[in-house]
């Protein structure tokens, strides 16, 4: 390594001696002051010194167990302090000199020989990729208290919305009062999507990324909303433990209570307490709601702005005007349907059932799935089916095992069904047992007409615990 007075001032370097005699304290510290004294004038502003017994098998015979663990100890003691006084004056820092690895791959290409020079190239060599300045212009003003799904997904968000309330009126009565509610949030929501379902700057930024970017932008990304999230989620997730702790603690009182009720035959003050314990439960499912609401808000990712392409898809094809489409619009999806089909085989899953309520149709991802016929698959497609009671262990597998689009929280782990690729058989991936309903009925049919594998399936149960 060229280790000169320009890298010497940005690099932190830690120097072992190995020293015969490093179980004698006064004399491992006399060795660390001669090599100081013979480097003094190079001036070295980085250096760490310290020293560690010979590592030989020929200096370790004769060593009892007592002095192996005492110079373990004083090792991990060693270590612990340079590291410790490494990481304080990082702290003290303005800057961190290293942001990627291509920032600390220049400390190890040849230097000029000026110093001067040599030591203002490396201080001002911070490395920012365009895609990260595009990814703080557009999630930087978003917080947990932006309405982040309607701005960054407003055509899922606007749909999956009316879904909704559809569903509800499927349910109810002609002569209900709240269904004439409902109908009137309907036509309001259908109002708000025709306003808000324009062209953004978030489904351009995806577009680019996809069609015009790296693989390297795509994860660049991906480790933004993670960081971005995790500013909002873990204090959610806490609220939301406090939350089932009071729901935990008011069942077993309201347990208590009807028992009690039973027994005094219908007391009045009995009755009345019962009653406020429903109250107050009633009020807890409802903060519930409310926190798994906030979650979702700020649950930004890949995948579900890949999501928002096949949305944005299917209202070009469809409910668009003429004047808000894209320019060369089919030329600008085909040729996205072409790069998320690579993406596929690099470790993005196509999220085939999604949204709430489900839904699995997309000409974008038939497009898509399409492209996928050039790849060679020797065996017939897989359903993955990772069956486990806690969410964040199947999500967690899943994060583990696959690729970007699998950055996702636990809660939409839980409801979606994904096409992957693992060694080069097709995969559907699903989070919950893979029961015979009509959704995945369809998206069987589905796959059987686009997917270019052999018709029959193989499952494969994993448990997540």
């Amino acid at each position: 390594m060229n280790y000169s007075s320009a890298s010497s001032s940005i690099i932190s370097t830690v120097v072992v001696i190995f020293d015969k005699n490093y179980d004698n304290e006064m004399k491992t510290e006399q060795l660390i002051n001669l090599f100081k004294e013979h480097y003094a004038k190079y001036k070295w502003p980085n250096i760490y010194w310290t020293t560690a017994p010979p590592l030989n098998s020929g200096s370790l015979q004769g060593v009892s167990e007592f002095k192996r663990k005492c110079r373990a100890r004083r090792l991990l003691q060693q270590f612990s302090n340079i590291f410790d006084a490494i990481h304080s004056k990082a702290q003290e820092q303005q800057q961190i000199p290293f942001r990627s690895c291509f920032s600390i791959q220049l400390m190890f290409f040849p230097l000029t020989g000026d110093q001067h020079i040599d030591y203002q190239r490396l201080k001002k060599n911070h490395i920012k990729f365009e895609t990260e300045n595009q990814l703080h212009e557009l999630f930087g003003k978003l917080s947990d208290h932006t309405d982040n799904l309607k701005i960054v997904t407003p055509i899922s968000y606007y749909q999956s919305e009316l879904n909704h309330i559809k569903k509800k009126l499927n349910d109810m009565s002609t002569t209900s009062e709240v269904r004439d509610q409902l109908t009137k949030s309907l036509l309001k929501l259908r109002d708000e999507k025709r306003k808000n379902s324009e062209l953004n700057v978030y489904h351009q930024f995806m577009i680019s990324l996809i069609n015009n970017c790296t693989y390297m932008d795509l994860l660049i990304t991906e480790v933004y909303l993670e960081i971005w999230r995790t500013k909002y989620v873990p204090n959610l997730k806490d609220e939301r433990e406090r939350a089932k702790e009071e729901k935990n603690e008011h069942l077993k009182m309201l347990h208590k209570q009807q028992d009690l009720v039973l027994h005094n035959g219908n007391n009045h003050e009995d009755v009345n307490e019962l009653k406020l314990l429903n109250e107050k439960i009633d009020k807890i499912k409802k903060q519930f709601i409310e926190i798994d609401n906030k979650l979702a808000n700020v649950d930004l990712t890949i995948g579900l702005m890949c999501d928002e392409l096949f949305a944005l898809y299917e209202y070009y094809s469809s409910d668009a005007p003429p004047s808000s489409k894209i320019l060369d619009f089919r030329l600008v999806f085909d040729t996205l349907a072409k790069n998320i089909a690579n993406l596929v085989y690099k470790g993005f899953a196509i999220h085939v059932l999604r949204h709430r309520p489900l839904i699995f149709h997309s000409c974008l991802m038939e497009l898509t799935i399409k492209q996928l016929h050039k790849a060679h698959s020797d065996g017939p497609l897989v359903v993955l089916t990772v069956v486990g009671e806690q969410s964040s262990a199947k999500s967690s597998l899943l994060n583990a095992t696959f690729g970007s689009n699998f950055r996702v929280s636990s809660g939409r782990c839980t409801i979606g069904i994904y096409l992957g690729k693992i060694g080069n058989r097709f995969s559907l991936i699903s989070t919950s047992i893979f029961s015979k309903s009509s959704e995945t009925h369809e998206v069987e049919r589905f796959m059987e007409s686009n997917l270019t594998v052999p018709k029959s399936t193989a499952t494969l149960k994993t448990f997540a615990c």
